[in-house]
């Protein structure tokens, strides 16, 4: 039996609806049939294919349009930045006209490169185009006339506007003014409007003269009374006017203070090497009197009077307290005038300090410690007196004058090894200065002790407490059962 060929053959299906009998329906389609098919799809193919790619030229062209409008705006913004910028090289309103023409005009070339797809959307750009030129040219009109007003309140009117500023008699430069005016402008508003700029801006200048003469009150009643000034340039006019006495206040102020200050560093120079004479205070720009804290020329006769006495052989303790204390809070808790004043009290009145005490305390007003140096030594002198006093009388409920003059003695000490590492640019973390306190104190206790005493190899020391009582002590426990208090 011959095949049927392929692309023509169906397999016969029975028919549902007959019981298994087979209808026409159910035959195979011929070849002619299936091509039909395919045919019809291919052409429905296609013309999906030629909507799509109109869409896209649609796109396109939208997308051109849109470039084409953002090249306008650019140009449009361009051309107006153009134009501000050759205005400002060109000063003289005369020429303004010329460049807003020129510029627009070459503007108008420039766009006509951009094409669009869509003629309506054509027309708006080139209506907006036509919109922004004669706004412009109108702006530059009123700009014109605004600057040859000015000009000729410039040019015309600086007579009149000095002569209101130094508040002169005005008469005459007002009529001469006015009479420019005519002969420049011409138009009797541009005349009337120049007039008053220039009245004004004398007013105005009047108001800057008067507060440079720090005639402050004068200025502010101008202010006032003046028509040169709307409510808010006045408040802030007035506003400028007082920080200005202020700042002026503050700054004279200061300008004396250090003027002042001069003064006393190089008093406090003089007196510590005995060259301070009571005439060169009296004909000194202090003040007289006497104030806390103060250095005054008559404070200064008292000091000069003072340094005539002999100095001082010890620093007690309390002229060592007020000396640390000055040193220590300097700058951040005492002024350089009131440190001066409470050092030199201590030396030259209650002599309480030595030469070379006073000599360490104002250097280092000149030169202060760093603040966390300043800090470290405070707490650990600190330390180190009472360390001291537990190791006195009563273990320390009452210090002596002795364990006093011994604590001024051991931190004298600490400060100077202090100042010397300084100088030797290593300077000493607080550990450290505990540590040479602690060796600075233990040598203080061997003027307390007998030799070493006990076994051959000496490990052992006889200590003596304050009240008499003998302690026998291990050598590397010293300088612990020093720090308890002679407790065992």
């Amino acid at each position: 039996m011959a095949k049927i060929p392929r692309q023509v053959s169906r397999q016969i299906t029975p028919s549902g609806r007959t019981g298994g009998v087979i209808t026409p329906s159910d035959i195979a389609d011929t070849g002619a049939g299936v091509e039909a098919r395919g045919l019809g799809a291919l052409g429905g193919g296609i013309s999906d294919i030629s909507q799509a790619f109109s869409q896209i030229k649609v796109r396109e062209n939208q997308a051109d349009d849109l470039l084409a409008s953002d090249n306008i705006t650019n140009a449009i913004k361009n051309t107006n930045n153009r134009i501000g910028l050759a205005k400002k090289q060109s000063p003289d309103p005369k020429t303004w006209a010329k460049i807003v023409e020129d510029e627009w005009d070459a503007t108008s070339e420039t766009i006509k490169q951009f094409s669009f797809n869509d003629p309506d959307e054509q027309d708006r750009a080139l209506i907006r185009f036509r919109a922004e030129q004669e706004f412009s040219t109108g702006t530059n009109a009123i700009q014109i006339a605004d600057r040859t007003t000015k000009i000729a309140v410039t040019a015309t009117g600086a007579t009149l506007v000095s002569a209101i500023s130094l508040g002169e008699d005005t008469a005459a430069e007002e009529l001469a003014h006015k009479e420019a005016l005519k002969n420049k402008l011409g138009d009797d508003d541009l005349v009337n409007i120049a007039m008053k700029d220039a009245l004004s801006e004398g007013e105005k200048q009047r108001v800057s003269v008067l507060t440079q003469q720090g005639q402050y009150n004068e200025a502010k009643e101008l202010v006032l009374a003046s028509k040169a000034f709307n409510a808010t340039e006045a408040n802030a006019t007035i506003q400028r006017i007082d920080n200005t006495e202020r700042h002026v206040k503050r700054k004279t102020l200061d300008l004396n203070f250090e003027a002042d200050m001069a003064v006393n560093d190089n008093f406090v120079e003089l007196i510590a090497n005995k060259s301070l004479l009571p005439d060169e205070i009296a004909g000194s720009r202090l003040p007289d009197g006497i104030e806390f804290d103060k250095l005054t020329k008559d404070v200064w006769q008292l000091f000069a009077s003072g340094s005539n006495d002999p100095a001082p052989k010890i620093t007690t303790p309390d002229g060592y307290a007020t000396a640390s204390d000055i040193v220590l809070n300097f700058p951040r808790e005492i002024s350089r005038e009131a440190a001066y004043s409470r050092l030199l009290n201590a030396r030259y009145i209650e002599k309480e300090i030595t030469d070379a005490a006073f000599t360490w305390a104002i250097n280092h007003i000149s030169n202060p410690y760093p603040r966390h140096v300043g800090t470290d030594i405070e707490s650990v002198t600190q330390n180190n007196s009472e360390v001291i006093a537990k190791g006195g009388f009563l273990f320390g409920l009452i210090t002596s004058e002795k364990e006093k003059a011994r604590a001024v003695e051991v931190n004298t000490e600490l400060i100077r090894w202090v100042d010397s590492q300084i100088a030797d640019k290593k300077e000493p973390t607080r550990d450290q200065m505990y540590q040479k306190s602690a060796e600075i104190r233990a040598g203080d206790a061997q003027l307390e002790i007998s030799e070493p005493v006990g076994t051959e190899s000496g490990n052992t020391i006889t200590m003596l407490s304050p009240s008499g009582k003998p302690f026998n002590v291990p050598i590397k426990e010293k300088q612990l059962f020093l720090d308890n208090g002679f407790t065992e």
